[in-house]
């Protein structure tokens, strides 16, 4: 029978196939991914309380098999969060159970975690991304974040970010940007990328307000129709999307670093034209930045190395991606 009051036969069968998903599910937790789609198809609130009612009985006794119902709470719960009374008894579950030392114990202070955090930062769109399903069936909860990934930066460089399944791409960008020492994206003009699904070549910015586990699972959808080239992995990368007019006091060395990293790329691939005068002074900047400051440069040998470094740099930055020499635009 359902554990909850049903207004319709109909939810009452719809109870019992949850009861049989869940049952399933337990007897052999190796398909989380599409258990965790055929919950998420339910939209009467009186469903999603029945779903986390089973959910909160089932975990009640500490086996080790209780474990997959823990994977399906901490999957399903910033999607479709209890309401009412269910809410409460699963907040309270959660805080009992979330105070012992075991596998379940520390999977139900990680639910809370998570519960907390969509109930504060509104619930997730799309569907659950293939690499957070599998961060919950390893051990989420040994980290302060689930998940992370790499970052890619101007210059080849990447920066590793952890975040959660409700971090929106604001709190990544504030996250990277207090761990690389930049100002906020408001001011600086910088913002996070994506690569395209059909040409990984172009970028794309990504919306602040879009959980970052939504635009993967949409990034991974997309791709699912295309031929196996396209790699399965998305590709984030930060550069500048806006040049904003601020005094340069204000802008720090790390943001200097990345302009001229960004330019440089950009100059290579024939985006910016170039000039002569320019490539000089950016092939000075760019030796600068990769060798350091010339100790003595009024000695013979200081300034010999100076203008083979000059040189080196000089015949990288201007093999640009042109069918003529251009010299001015």
């Amino acid at each position: 029978h359902p554990l909850t009051r049903l207004s319709t036969p109909y939810h009452c069968n719809i109870a019992l196939r949850i009861n049989r998903i869940l049952l399933e599910y337990s007897e052999n937790p190796r398909d989380l991914y599409n258990t965790s789609r055929s919950l998420l198809t339910l939209t009467s609130s009186e469903l999603v309380n029945e779903l986390f009612a089973q959910l909160t009985k089932q975990t009640h006794r500490q086996t080790t098999g209780d474990l997959a119902y823990w994977h399906v709470i901490a999957v399903v719960l910033p999607f479709i969060p209890p309401t009412g009374r269910v809410l409460s008894y699963l907040t309270s579950h959660l805080e009992r159970y979330s105070e012992l030392r075991t596998p379940a114990g520390r999977y139900a202070g990680y639910c809370h975690k998570v519960l907390k955090r969509a109930l504060v930062g509104g619930r997730r769109q799309h569907h659950p991304c293939r690499l957070e399903v599998e961060a919950t069936c390893g051990k989420p909860y040994v980290h302060s974040k689930a998940m992370s990934i790499p970052i890619h930066l101007p210059g080849g460089d990447y920066h590793v970010t952890g975040f959660d399944t409700v971090s929106s791409v604001a709190e990544v960008i504030m996250d990277l940007e207090s761990q690389l020492g930049l100002r906020s994206c408001r001011w600086s003009g910088y913002t996070l990328f994506m690569d395209d699904p059909v040409n990984p070549s172009v970028k794309v910015p990504i919306n602040h307000a879009s959980k970052l586990c939504d635009v993967i699972a949409k990034w991974e959808t997309n791709t699912k129709p295309l031929n196996n080239q396209i790699p399965q992995v998305i590709g984030l990368s930060y550069a500048r999307f806006l040049y904003l007019t601020t005094p340069n006091t204000i802008i720090t060395q790390m943001e200097y670093k990345l302009l001229a990293l960004q330019f440089h790329g950009n100059a290579m691939s024939g985006i910016h034209g170039m000039e002569v005068e320019l490539a000089t002074c950016l092939g000075a900047v760019m030796a600068q930045a990769r060798e350091g400051n010339c100790p003595d440069f009024s000695s013979m040998k200081a300034n010999n190395d100076t203008q083979k470094i000059l040189s080196d740099f000089l015949d990288k930055i201007c093999a640009f991606k042109h069918s003529k020499p251009v010299q001015r635009y």
